[in-house]
């Protein structure tokens, strides 16, 4: 398969004298961006590096301690409702049990 040949014609941009093109471009500044300082850096108590334990965190062994006590305190709230709700779905069953046989005799009366 050949592609058919065909002339392209010729076009020239108009010069100016300064070899570039003639073309009024309005001319465009863009703002200057503002000056933005960094804040400076605070100071965390500086000077030393040694690792300084604050008078009001408890110890850790106490924190875990409590944290412990009070999952604890939710399982056992958890087993509890969870017990609640298993005794909940029982009565639903009886009481859907008895909707039927009520819908039966309404049905046959």
């Amino acid at each position: 398969f050949e592609a058919p040949k065909f002339d392209v014609p010729k076009f020239e941009a108009p010069k100016s004298s300064g070899g570039g093109y003639d073309l009024d471009i309005p001319k465009f500044e863009a703002p200057k961006a503002p000056k933005v300082s960094m804040p400076s850096v605070p100071s965390f108590g500086g000077g030393s590096s040694s690792s300084v334990i604050d008078e009001d965190i408890e110890p850790q062994e106490l924190r875990d301690q409590r944290a412990r006590e009070a999952r604890q305190v939710f399982l056992d709230a958890d087993k509890e409702a969870k017990a609640i709700e298993a005794q909940a779905r029982a009565v639903r069953n009886i009481a859907n049990d008895k909707k039927k046989i009520a819908n039966e005799k309404k049905d046959d009366a």
